[in-house]
């Protein structure tokens, strides 16, 4: 009943909102780390809406499910999220609520769901802003949990096209077998834009995990860089970065993972009906210090995708 209920009032907002739906296919050929080849054919739809009832207060909502089909396990791979936000801003001050929900099921991450609440309070003088988040995440699946967290930062606009920003967060999670953990996770983003066609991006972040008793369980320092490089009116290049290496206390190994990405779009003329050609590659490498090998998968993606 409260399924249903919710499906109503985002079918309600939707025709009573701006926005846009965008619909689209692909297919891809993954090479996994255990050596098995996967095809995955798969479909989505992507529905984003915005209302604003006055100057100051504003509604964004997203809906978004994608099935699909994974010929080494047998089995359809999905995903299925909702999101809603709205925010009441002042001259200086801005109030922000989010929620947001998210079904998953694929090779690498068997059921899960995800439902998080964040709220975020801003404060603008000038150039900067200073914020502060709290939040709350339960996660159901292999292993419940619960977590909470509060990220004050500041964020600040530099030279005209160049925008960063500073945070601290920490909180603390309980899993449903009674452990605990808390968190820091100090971060730094950049995001550069020196005008089309080009913006750059780097982030970075490291984090620490506490058990219940106080004691540090391990180390996590990871960073992501990025490239979207518009080098045409109708085609758009976007490269990314990430790189994380996590080390266990107890045992004393380091993880080190490296996951390099490229998406290439292309919108075709309006005579030929203005879709957008996707044409993706991507890896996924692994090294454990206790085994001092290195395990990867790879994926090649092609798709086409329509907005109106």
């Amino acid at each position: 009943m409260r399924t249903a209920l919710r499906i109503l009032f985002f079918l309600f907002l939707a025709s009573a909102a701006i926005g846009e739906v965008t619909i689209g296919t692909d297919g891809a050929a993954e090479r996994r780390a255990n050596g098995d080849v996967a095809y995955l054919p798969s479909a989505y739809m992507f529905y984003a809406g915005a209302l604003f009832p006055s100057e100051a207060a504003s509604f964004f909502f997203d809906l978004a499910a994608r099935a699909g089909w994974d010929s080494v396990e047998s089995e359809v791979p999905y995903d299925l999220s909702a999101s809603a936000s709205t925010s009441l801003r002042g001259e200086t001050l801005c109030l922000g609520i989010s929620l947001s929900s998210l079904v998953f099921n694929d090779y690498e991450n068997p059921g899960e769901w995800h439902n998080t609440a964040e709220g975020t309070l801003s404060f603008a003088a000038g150039y900067l802003s200073l914020y502060i988040k709290p939040s709350l995440l339960s996660v159901s699946g292999p292993r419940d949990s619960v977590s909470i967290f509060l990220e004050p930062g500041v964020d600040a606009l530099f030279l005209s096209s160049l925008v960063g920003s500073l945070g601290v967060k920490g909180g603390g999670t309980r899993y449903n077998d009674g452990v605990r953990e808390l968190s820091l996770e100090p971060k730094v983003n950049l995001d550069w834009y020196p005008g089309l066609p080009l913006t750059l991006s780097l982030a970075t972040r490291w984090s620490r995990s506490f058990d219940n008793r106080g004691t540090a369980v391990g180390d996590t320092l990871a960073g992501n860089a990025g490239l979207l490089w518009h080098f045409r009116n109708n085609l758009i290049l976007d490269l990314r970065l990430p790189v994380e290496r996590e080390y266990f206390n107890s045992t004393g190994d380091t993880v080190l993972r490296f996951e390099p990405g490229a998406l290439l779009r292309w919108t075709l003329p309006a005579t030929l009906g203005g879709a957008d050609i996707l044409a993706g590659a991507g890896m996924s490498a692994t090294r454990q210090s206790a085994s001092d090998a290195w395990r990867a998968s790879w994926v090649v993606r092609l798709g086409v995708e329509k907005t109106f």
